[in-house]
């Protein structure tokens, strides 16, 4: 009797109802881990088996890319399963050599998932000169092409991706806004840069189509430059991503404390037992 009151006690001062609700969500968020890395397993397991495609013939174009993508895929459900059982069992039986395994590994994602931030920071600014420098060659050659007519030479996937760019990115020439597409007495731009210009997965872009004067009934020319445009997408873009990768690192956080407060009541009930 003493050693039930000993025990009761000391588990109401490990967490009582809020130490049972620790534990039941460790299980909840671990779950669906462990469901995620099954599935994984057996769609990468099933390709790998069928690298040839032949369950799936009418893939069989795309054979090449998904059997790219079939290690990487297993790989990753291996760790999500590993990690998702651990975390489930480990919960339900406040297991340390369990739990500490579990720790271990969601603090390496932890801190590789902080490694990726400071990296992109870092990395920021190279990541914008490349891609800078590839719009500006794509629209130099397709301004060299269609309105200076110099002979440069741009393939039609170029030259529906400078259309495509311009109206996603709602831009209008590299710099200057419409400006930098005229020329001597040429006053014409990209149809890409009209709001309403519709993309075509079959578009073919001619020396006809290649330049508007002016947007007509295609809605109204957008007078941002494509360098502004891209400024402000990658500061968007980054917030974004930083924002949900922080928000996963706390969580991920909040799951470590779970963890280690559980195979901490855990090690103290093995005591008195």
């Amino acid at each position: 009797l003493q050693h039930y009151f000993i025990q009761s006690n000391l588990r109401i001062r490990m967490g009582g109802c809020c130490g049972e609700a620790t534990k039941c969500l460790l299980i909840l968020i671990n779950i669906p881990i462990t469901v995620a890395g099954l599935v994984m397993l057996i769609v990468g397991g099933v390709f790998k088996v069928n690298e040839k495609m032949s369950l799936y013939p009418e893939l069989d174009d795309f054979s090449s890319s998904f059997n790219s993508i079939t290690l990487p895929v297993i790989i990753l459900g291996a760790i999500f399963l590993i990690i998702g059982l651990l975390g489930c069992i480990g919960a339900c039986t406040e297991k340390g050599w369990l739990l500490k395994p579990y720790f271990f590994l969601v603090s390496i994602i932890v801190i590789a998932q902080i490694a990726v931030l400071i990296a992109g920071a870092a990395m920021k600014n190279d990541f914008k000169t490349e891609l800078t420098d590839g719009i500006e060659d794509l629209f130099t050659r397709y301004k060299g092409k269609y309105v200076d007519e110099d002979g440069k030479e741009v393939k039609n996937e170029e030259a529906v991706v400078v259309n495509t760019f311009q109206h996603v990115l709602k831009c209008c020439g590299y710099t200057s806004g419409p400006a930098w597409w005229k020329t001597g007495a040429s006053t014409k731009f990209p149809p890409g840069c009209c709001s309403g210009w519709e993309y075509q997965s079959n578009l073919i872009i001619t020396d006809a189509n290649a330049l508007a004067n002016n947007c007509d009934d295609k809605g109204e020319v957008y007078m941002k430059d494509c360098t502004t445009a891209i400024d402000d997408f990658l500061d968007n873009f980054g917030l974004i991503i930083i924002g949900v990768i922080a928000g996963i690192v706390v969580f991920e956080i909040l799951c470590l404390a779970a963890a280690c407060f559980i195979w901490k009541r855990g090690a103290a009930d093995d005591k008195f037992a």
